[in-house]
């Protein structure tokens, strides 16, 4: 796979914001479409494994959404690596209270192994992404940028 330039700042905080509505109004595989053009063009950092997450988060949902029991279990087994190593409070977003909730979500397939009855009907309630503060505007997300800035 050729190397991908990287993203500017602008281009980032864009694509950012824009993944976290798709997120919340509940686009999973739209979102993380969007993440994943941010995430391929980082370098290995602590930001590009918070973008991983994200995406896997995301298409944890999906999967749910799906009826996929398997991909729902495999990927909870994988997403909370990807923030493991972060600051409970990063990009805007605290982990620790993001992460119970998704535990919450799936808490009933995770036991079982299947999906609740009606699998992900209309009652069904996702974790929502909501920012402490804009990682953008306080500068963080320029902060965890390495090497070089985009050309």
């Amino acid at each position: 796979m050729p190397t991908l330039p990287r993203i500017s700042l602008p281009l980032e905080e864009c694509l950012f914001f824009h993944g976290l509505y798709l997120f919340n109004a509940q686009r999973f595989f739209a979102c993380h479409e969007v993440w994943e053009h941010v995430w391929r063009r980082l370098p290995p950092s602590p930001k590009r494994s918070f973008y991983h997450g994200l995406i896997q988060v995301a298409v944890c949902l999906e999967h749910y959404r799906r009826g996929n029991v398997v991909g729902v279990t495999r990927l909870h087994r994988t997403y909370p690596q990807k923030f493991a190593a972060l600051p409970p409070l990063f990009m805007g977003v605290d982990l620790p209270t993001f992460l119970q909730e998704m535990e919450r979500t799936l808490a009933s397939v995770i036991a079982s192994g299947v999906l609740p009855e009606g699998g992900a009907g209309r009652s069904w309630v996702t974790p929502r992404l909501t920012l402490q503060y804009d990682p953008f505007s306080t500068r963080e997300a320029a902060s965890l940028n390495l090497g070089p800035p985009p050309a």
